[in-house]
């Protein structure tokens, strides 16, 4: 063995011919070789992504785990990954992995968000080039043998407006670009950016929109970009404009796209992502702007050269081993991020807790009263962990690292748990004349696990609420929940719906959570009927969503009155149509899943046909979500419990 091997081999406590790595999504080989000669020899590679159940099984001994933008990790998946240090997302962004339950669990999330910087904004110059020459209809014209020289319509780039509408490294990387073709060019970020070169920023969207000949998004993924370029913001355009995104899929109303390039209002556009994408090379693709003139469709492919996945290897790869080796969490977005170099003569403990008051006073309390001296010692915090890392006298490291095991908040012990451990439900329940609808709900959610309540109830529901449940949390829909401020980011599962009420009121605030959410929502009896009444909200629906109508609320959700067998299959197409989960409650309660399971619950009786029954099925879904439960899970479980309770009861008080 090799001096800088066998070095290597001395780095980390726990063997590194036992740690092992899990890589996925045909990761390239430069990530495998930066592994190997850092001595990891337990690397595992798949070509393809894995479903999330495979995840599990695979991931049972797993210490690192590397995907690209296929693969999703989920709570689930996170809570069973009981060995799992890491993540490393090959590729810029990081949306496919549950961020605020990888920080829980203290599981550092890495990602290269420069390193195919310089392809996309390759190729997003070459697609303005292909577009404003009219290449793809040109060419579609060769191929099918007919010569369509023309130049009607085509233009230089020299002197045109690019807009450009997200200014982070590739945004800005383009700008530099375009001026190179003596472009001039206008930004519009949501924080404040320095321009490059000759760049010009505007202080609003619409901005952007009117000046530009040619807009290109370079955007994350989140809650205030999703169809940012819809049918308001293209009308905004010029008139001629071309459009691209090499962003994110759900950033462009793409129905909405395809109306204005048919109306000519939109003179081209060339899009590499797409809302929804195949799981694998040479499966079946569609999207409604196939054979649309002057349209390019790319798959996916703004950082596929052979430059950028060999540099992203290297870049996730090295910071993956840094954690490991020194503890460096720089560029995590998950443990608070330090980066550190190494101590010579030390031994240096990590040590990951809930952000919680005192830890750090512990740790050198329970230090100091052993004699063991602190050499270094680092600290950094979020909202919801604290990293401490602590260099510590090699003689001394062992009684140190058994110490640092009991100190109170420790992530990577098994804790018995507290209450934010179980999640946080929010219930937004009740009315002036159905109070108890708020106090059926609520309770039902405590008493089904869930750590933290809060119920969200008009002022004159909280007086009986607090007498039956003194361990909730209110909050006053017309005081605390104004529109404008409303911020439920914080709750871990929301139930609305129960006695809340048809009205402008409730209406506008589960649109607003309905535009806002990215936790499990469970929609129910009120919510249904508001629902119902709108029908455009529908596009807002998401696979994270449970909705639980009894036959009435389904049937005027469906605008449809059927027997039960065809409303069997009009839910299941629903759910596949809407990408949601459905409780159809009813003698045999049905649950259909956006991607076409069925499930029917075999308990419960008629006794429970009763006003508020559910209501405290609503409780107990959301409280299951809360818990971690994803949506199906949540939907069958409480089914089956809140049927399960009810022979008991009727077991129990029947006469016959």
């Amino acid at each position: 063995m090799d001096i800088q091997r066998e070095y290597n081999m001395k780095n980390t406590s726990y063997p590194k011919t036992k740690i092992k790595i899990l890589l996925l999504e045909n990761i390239s080989e430069s990530a495998i070789k930066e592994f190997t000669n850092s001595g990891y020899v337990e690397v595992k590679t798949f070509k393809g992504a894995l479903e999330e159940e495979e995840l599990i099984k695979q991931l049972k001994d797993v210490h690192l785990l590397g995907i690209r933008s296929k693969t999703t990790v989920t709570r689930k998946v996170l809570e069973k990954a009981e060995k799992l240090l890491g993540i490393g997302c090959f590729c810029i962004g990081v949306n496919q992995v549950d961020l605020k339950a990888a920080t829980e669990k203290g599981v550092a999330v890495f990602n290269a968000p420069y390193s195919n910087t310089r392809s996309v904004a390759e190729l997003v110059m070459g697609l303005m080039i292909m577009l404003i020459r009219k290449v793809p209809d040109k060419n579609k014209a060769a191929h099918e043998g007919i010569w369509l020289k023309d130049a009607k319509g085509c233009f230089e780039m020299r002197g045109k407006t690019l807009g450009i509408i997200g200014y982070g490294n590739i945004g800005s990387q383009v700008s530099v670009l375009a001026e190179g073709f003596g472009m001039k060019v206008v930004f519009y970020d949501v924080e404040r950016k320095l321009p490059v070169g000759n760049s010009q920023a505007v202080s609003k969207l619409s901005d952007v929109l009117k000046q530009a000949d040619i807009v290109t998004l370079h955007v994350p993924s989140d809650k205030t970009t999703r169809n940012l370029i819809n049918a308001t913001t293209l009308a905004q355009m010029k008139k001629g404009a071309l459009l691209l995104n090499y962003s994110r899929g759900d950033v462009v109303d793409l129905a909405a796209l395809k109306k204005a390039l048919d109306k000519g209002h939109i003179a081209g556009t060339a899009i590499d992502v797409f809302p929804e994408e195949p799981e694998k090379n040479g499966a079946a693709f569609h999207s409604e702007l196939q054979n649309v003139s002057n349209v390019m469709l790319t798959p996916h492919i703004g950082g596929s050269t052979e430059e950028a996945q060999f540099n992203i290897g290297i870049d996730v790869a090295v910071k993956m081993v840094n954690y490991l080796e020194n503890g460096s969490s720089y560029g995590s977005h998950t443990v608070p991020s330090l980066n550190l170099s190494p101590q010579a003569n030390t031994h240096r403990i990590l040590h990951i807790h809930r952000n919680i008051p005192g830890v750090l006073g512990e740790i050198n309390t329970k230090l100091s009263s052993h004699n063991i001296n602190i050499v270094g010692q680092y600290l950094k915090t979020n909202e919801q962990i604290g990293y401490v890392v602590l260099d510590i006298e090699s003689k001394l490291s062992k009684e140190a690292l058994s110490l640092l095991k009991e100190v109170k908040g420790s992530i990577k012990r098994k804790p018995s748990g507290h209450k934010g451990t179980f999640g946080h439900a929010l219930i937004v329940a009740g009315s002036t004349e159905k109070t108890g609808a708020a106090i059926l709900s609520s309770t039902a959610a405590l008493k089904s696990g869930c750590g933290l309540l809060t119920a969200a109830v008009p002022s004159s529901a909280v007086t009986p609420l607090m007498c039956r449940l003194p361990e909730a949390m209110v909050l006053l829909r017309d005081i605390d929940l104004a529109i404008s401020s409303v911020d439920i980011s914080k709750y871990d599962a929301i139930g609305f719906g129960p006695g809340v009420g048809v009205t402008k009121e409730s209406a506008a605030l589960l649109f607003h959570i309905l535009y806002q959410h990215q936790q499990p929502l469970v929609i129910d009896a009120d919510g249904i009927t508001l629902l119902a009444q709108n029908k455009g909200w529908f596009e807002l629906l998401k696979p994270n969503i449970i909705l639980t109508p009894h036959v009435g609320e389904f049937d005027r959700l469906t605008k449809k009155h059927t027997s039960h067998t065809s409303r069997f299959e009009t839910q299941l197409a629903f759910s596949k149509k809407h990408k949601v989960t459905i409780l159809l409650k009813g003698p045999q309660t049905t649950i259909t899943t956006a991607d076409g399971k069925v499930f029917k619950n075999t308990t419960g009786n008629n006794g429970m046909a009763t006003a508020g029954s559910g209501d405290v099925l609503t409780g107990i879904i959301t409280s299951l979500c809360a818990q971690g439960y994803a949506a199906v899970e949540a939907a069958c479980l409480g089914a089956y419990l809140h049927g399960y309770a009810g022979d008991v009861a009727a077991a129990k008080f029947s006469k016959t």
